[in-house]
């Protein structure tokens, strides 16, 4: 689990630290809170590997926090400490896996709750586009449900992408926050050959929207694959009648 802006909020009985502690402490829980000295709770990563210990994937969790400027003001975004460990720890895994015999770099696939303005970019992109697949942004599924700003990102700059597609170790981002948008697609940040595919996850939502209780075409879960090589494919999967999307 990674934390989201709904999880502390001003009316929450319990702070980050506590639930940190709490997801921690469990025994079947794969929660860590994160190394100290880095923002926020949750910074971990969890590495799948195979038979003879190549790491076929690393799956990194990251605190994209909550707010700026206290409650429902100015989403806020990952911190430039949290990129640094993202890279340092990219770089650690990679020589372990060198070390062990793969020859090909590190795949990871990222996983934080607000959404980058990537998202925002790929998606108007594809849409100005006729709904249609650009040199830039190639569409997998999915439809942007949310009304008025679409994707609810951050305003904040940040050098995550930029960071991800320079390292060229994530292949996926996956995110949530946006209650009802669940599209997925790649994106190469504007130009050049290397992708990252920028996935919302179905939600389980029954509160943060009027009338959302009834609605369940947003409602569900996200099915990732991972192969022994380790490349990823991905589909959402609708609660209400287990319909893939």
């Amino acid at each position: 689990m990674t934390f989201g802006n709904h999880d502390t909020e001003v009316y929450s009985l319990y702070s980050r630290e506590q639930l940190s502690n709490y997801y921690g402490g469990l025994d079947y829980c794969l929660y860590e809170a994160g190394p100290p000295g880095i923002d926020g709770y949750g910074n971990h990563i969890i590495n799948v590997e195979s038979s003879v210990r190549i790491i076929t994937q690393s799956l990194i969790m990251i605190d994209s926090h909550a707010y700026r400027k206290g409650f429902l003001r100015d989403y806020d975004n990952i911190h430039a400490n949290q990129i640094e460990w993202y890279e340092d720890e990219v770089e650690r895994l990679d020589a372990i896996n060198r070390t062990r015999g793969a020859s090909d770099r590190i795949k990871s696939l990222a996983f934080f709750h607000i959404p980058l303005r990537e998202n925002l970019y790929a998606w108007n992109e594809y849409v100005e586009n006729g709904f249609a697949d650009t040199q830039n942004v190639v569409f997998h599924y999915g439809e942007a449900g949310e009304s008025g700003k679409i994707v609810y990102s951050s305003d904040y700059d940040d050098e995550v992408f930029e960071t991800m597609l320079r390292l060229e170790s994530t292949q996926g981002i996956f995110t949530g926050h946006d209650h009802l948008n669940n599209f997925s697609l790649d994106y190469n940040g504007g130009s050049g050959s290397k992708y990252i595919r920028l996935t919302y996850g179905m939600s389980i939502d029954y509160l943060a929207y009027p009338g959302i209780s009834k609605k369940t075409k947003q409602r569900g879960a996200t099915v990732i694959t991972v192969s022994p090589d380790g490349r990823f494919d991905c589909y959402g999967l609708r609660l209400d009648g287990f319909v893939k999307i």
